[in-house]
């Protein structure tokens, strides 16, 4: 395999390599349309509450991470990180555990994403469909869907305290455990998440050497 280039951090980032990167991960772990959905919704609020901007060097490990925590805490079939592992044959374990425990402190330990979050993102890529001429999934949630939605929340929110306290303690925390959701369609929202976030991707300094820099 190829040495990642030198100038590896400097080199735009163009969108087909986001959807590509995406796609695979997707399609290899059998990833639902609801799980894109709350994937964008980790990735902009771990933007947010980290004070990051995306750049080459560490855009793939944001949105590995933001795909890992929701595929675990809202997708039917939630993926383990050795299955990460074999899909992506360059990380270990042990950093796939590092990345998770990384991101969840990032988050501040918020995982909750209520329906009307939901809905709000949910508007926002099928109006970005309709710019791009990108076909969309027409159901948005179904009253069944808000009401465990918005239950899972409740459950997150209740373990959001005890893990807020852990994160102060010599241990660090433990991976999440895998958790099972709602049934979804089989389509998937990533040619639009990978759109919208290579929008933002930008030549900043990331504040350490990304873990996850996979060619």
């Amino acid at each position: 395999k190829d040495p990642v280039p030198d100038n590896y951090d400097q080199q735009m980032t163009e969108q087909k390599t986001i959807y590509r990167f995406m796609r695979i991960l997707f399609t290899a772990a059998q990833l639902t349309a609801e799980c894109a959905i709350v994937t964008l919704v980790y990735l902009e609020r771990v933007l947010s509450y980290g004070e990051l901007d995306l750049c080459p060097s560490n855009w793939k490990r944001l949105v590995l991470g933001a795909i890992m925590l929701a595929s675990k805490v809202w997708d039917d079939q939630a993926v383990w990180n050795v299955d990460f592992c074999q899909i992506l044959q360059d990380i270990t374990v042990s950093e796939m555990n590092e990345l998770e425990r990384e991101y969840i402190q990032l988050l501040q330990f918020n995982v909750n994403v209520g329906s009307s979050i939901y809905a709000k993102y949910y508007f926002d890529l099928r109006q970005l469909a309709k710019e791009n001429k990108i076909s969309f999934p027409d159901e948005l949630l179904t009253k069944e869907k808000a009401i465990k939605l918005e239950a899972l929340s409740l459950v997150n929110n209740r373990l959001q305290q005890p893990l807020s306290t852990s994160k102060n303690q010599s241990n660090p925390v433990q991976s999440m455990p895998n958790s099972h959701q709602i049934s979804s369609q089989q389509q998937s929202l990533v040619p639009l998440i990978s759109l919208r976030r290579s929008a933002s991707v930008e030549f900043t300094h990331s504040p350490r050497k990304s873990l996850l820099i996979i060619s």
